[in-house]
């Protein structure tokens, strides 16, 4: 195929994914909670972490910070393809999801986890060498520098070449997830993984960047009410309830942006894996295909897989209890997140 019909079916990827998130909202929550992990890790870094004397181990700290806004990411992506897989049984099942990813996956997640953290710490210890920091003093705690450095306006001044490094960890970031579907789905070892996301990568590298491509674009068009408004913000009045809603809008775009990369990668893997069968079900332009593909993927998956599959929904409650359940969980931790943010703006 050429180049244009190799990218339209990137898009039919994207556009899939889409529309399956919009049918399947509750899909967000794993990730979503990453989020709190990732955004109480990255204001530790900027209110109370203070470097050792010794640079090797502050540097050596800062990677471990890494490992875990990494491995928390992957967790959390793992627990949604694993609703994937119950959702292609009509049975939504998260608690089912949570248990396959902990006594299943979570194991093989941290070498995933722990490349990517490295390869990203060398990308910004090159970003910290040609960056210029703006101020040395340490910000002081409030809602609204907390909605600004989760937004990235702190993160310093914009140039080519932060521009191309920011682009490369993507890059590393979309590989990874295209190790993760092999590991949750068809229980395969780490290093596996990674050298077929590879694989993949090398067979498919138009679609690669048609998902590439269309989910940096999404990504900046969620952002535009975030630029708008910070644009104008010094011409209205901000209380911290405004920034707490900026916070929680920046919470749901960080997201679905990632669950669009995974979902658009994850498609990508099956239709690999599928061949030139997944190929011809891209030719439907109904957003039933990824039922389409997941059903066929269901025929790779190992006897193994599917018998612990079988014996996990016999024990599966309701869907609408799972959904009511877990749904005030959810908001628990959100009201829970937001007073802890309520503190760090009061000191």
């Amino acid at each position: 195929m050429n180049f244009f019909s190799n990218f339209t079916d990137g898009w039919k990827l994207f556009k899939d994914s889409f529309i399956f998130i919009t049918k399947r909202p509750a899909f967000l929550f794993p990730i979503f909670f990453s989020w709190i992990i990732v955004s109480f890790v990255t204001l530790y870094l900027r209110y109370y972490w203070q470097a050792p004397a010794n640079h090797l181990l502050g540097l050596f700290e800062i990677l471990l910070f890494l490992i875990l806004i990494t491995y928390s990411i992957c967790i959390a992506n793992m627990v949604m393809l694993e609703l994937l897989q119950s959702e292609q049984n009509k049975q939504f099942s998260l608690g089912k999801a949570l248990r396959e990813t902990i006594f299943n996956d979570a194991i093989k997640a941290i070498p995933i986890a722990l490349i990517w953290a490295i390869l990203w710490f060398i990308l910004l210890i090159l970003q910290a060498l040609t960056s210029r920091r703006n101020s040395s003093s340490r910000a002081q705690p409030s809602l609204q520098d907390a909605a600004m450095t989760l937004g990235g306006v702190n993160s310093g001044s914009l140039s080519w070449s932060r521009l191309g490094l920011e682009m490369l960890e993507k890059v590393l970031r979309l590989i990874s997830f295209l190790a993760l579907p092999g590991i949750a789905w068809q229980d395969k070892r780490p290093f596996q993984a990674l050298k077929e996301s590879v694989d993949v990568l090398r067979s498919n590298p138009i679609q690669f960047l048609a998902a590439y491509t269309l989910t940096s674009i999404t990504a900046g068009i969620m952002a535009l009410p975030l630029i708008l408004f910070l644009v104008v913000r010094e011409h209205i009045p901000t209380p911290d309830f405004i920034w707490s809603v900026v916070l929680i809008y920046e919470g749901l775009v960080w997201s679905l942006s990632i669950y669009l990369e995974q979902m658009t990668i994850g498609l990508l893997y099956l239709k690999y894996m599928n061949g030139a069968q997944a190929s011809a079900e891209l030719s439907t332009p109904t957003s039933e295909i990824l039922n389409d593909i997941l059903n066929e993927s269901a025929r790779e998956i190992s006897g193994a897989n599917a018998a612990r599959e079988q014996a996990a929904n016999k024990a599966a409650p309701k869907n609408i209890v799972l959904v009511l359940k877990w749904g005030l969980i959810f908001c628990a931790l959100l009201i829970f997140a937001m007073l802890i943010l309520v503190k760090l703006s009061l000191g």
